[in-house]
């Protein structure tokens, strides 16, 4: 007897099958260089032109590949998926995009196109923002030099769960270096990870709800991580209204060249009603002789600080609790006015640990059942002594020849 509900079954799965097969076959590697021609078929013997075609073209699971080359910039609005992303990678090392688009005055722009990842690119002199995501939730910019832009390097607005990764942004002529502005999720969950900020005309790196704009007003969920953050003109982490979130293992100093309120601000927008709370500062290392290490204003509260390494002017800059309900480790937080015998060569901008620093073994290994990190600023492991080590980095000691009688003790520092 045959089996209908089988036939029904064996009806159902085939199709699927052959979509899922579709949406496999029709991801494509596709390819555009300077000696292209957007009349090609985007292959790699015949690459287009123009940046702005393939992003006309590419769709989900597609890869688009640039040669070295100088290009005007691209206006993105398709959508990849969590599962098969859009990308456009620097398939070189001097892929320059000195141009704006032709849509808005940025050279990148990502505008409503979900799942998108831009990776390896030299973008210079935008007329605003060198690569710009708004609308957009899974956007990935990694590893990019972002120099002189307009207003500022890397923008974002109301872009859940974006990835910041590797990049460098420099010289912004009024603002930031990366900038993540406003919300409409409860869950913004962004990750600002191993970028370098620095010579910026504001905040090397800027996180603000604006409530003023819609949407709930909160940056909630970041991970803010392994940052360098230097000689920009204000602050170094401007953080307004920035909640539940980890700021760790980042390097800032010099910054406060003009103006500024902090290394590390947590704050409220003015007149929103909704300060930076319930975060956690943990192990960074802090050097601002001309601004606050640390500061805590405008009501904002419940905010954990420990295993920090903070050097300042005086020590009431080294961190300032401009708030209340704030827990700020007596023990653990390192609070210092000089850099003797604290780092390598704070002069040449080597901030790891001396041999002998005041840092060593100094840390907690969990505060009000906060974990320290598990790795440091350049990924070794913690602790590496008895105790982790104060501040962004953990000095790996590679060696002891020998503890017992007739054996000198051979204390060796990680190769630069």
């Amino acid at each position: 007897m045959r089996n209908p509900l089988g036939q029904r079954l064996l009806g159902l799965l085939i199709p699927s099958f052959m979509c899922f097969t579709a949406a496999a076959v029709h991801a494509t590697t596709y390819y555009v260089g300077s000696n292209g021609n957007d009349a090609n078929a985007g292959s790699s013997t015949q690459p287009w032109r123009t940046l702005q075609k393939a992003a006309n073209t590419a769709r989900a699971g597609d890869v688009v590949l640039v040669a070295d080359g100088t290009y005007v910039g691209m206006q993105i609005t398709a959508d990849g998926t969590a599962a098969a992303p859009i990308t456009f990678r620097a398939n070189g090392s001097n892929v320059l995009v000195n141009a704006r688009n032709v849509t808005t005055p940025d050279n990148i722009n990502i505008e409503g196109g979900n799942y998108v990842t831009v990776e390896g690119f030299i973008v210079e002199d935008a007329p605003r923002v060198g690569i710009r995501a708004v609308t957009a939730t899974g956007i990935k910019i990694r590893n990019n030099t972002v120099r002189r832009s307009g207003l500022t390097g890397i923008l974002t607005g109301y872009t859940p769960s974006i990835e910041i990764s590797g990049n460098s942004a420099s010289g912004s002529v009024q603002e930031h270096g990366i900038y993540i502005s406003n919300s409409t999720s409860a869950a913004d969950n962004p990750i600002v990870r191993g970028n370098e900020c620095f010579d910026n005309n504001k905040n090397g790196v800027q996180l603000n709800g604006d409530c003023w704009v819609g949407g709930d007003g909160i940056i909630s969920g970041a991970l803010i991580e392994n940052n360098t953050v230097h000689h920009n003109n204000w602050k170094g982490f401007s953080l307004i209204s920035v909640q539940s979130s980890t700021i760790r293992n980042n390097l800032i100093y010099e910054n406060g060249l003009s103006a500024g309120a902090g290394g590390i601000h947590l704050a409220d927008q003015p007149n929103c009603g909704k300060p930076s709370n319930n975060n956690i500062v943990v192990n960074n290392t802090i050097h601002e002789p001309r601004i606050t290490g640390i500061r805590m204003s405008n009501g904002s509260t419940a905010n954990t600080i420990f295993n920090n390494l903070v050097v300042a002017s005086s020590l009431s800059y080294t961190i300032v609790d401009e708030g209340s309900g704030n827990f700020i480790d007596a023990a653990s937080n390192l609070k210092l006015t000089s850099l003797t015998g604290l780092f390598v060569a704070p002069g040449s901008e080597d901030y790891r640990l001396a041999l002998v620093s005041a840092a060593l073994d100094h840390a907690a290994l969990t505060y009000r059942s906060t974990n320290a990190p598990k790795v440091d600023i350049d990924g070794t492991n913690r602790p590496q002594g008895d105790l982790p080590d104060v501040g962004a980095y953990e000095n790996a000691v590679l060696t002891a020849v020998g503890n017992a009688p007739g054996f000198d003790v051979v204390l060796e520092q990680n190769a630069p």
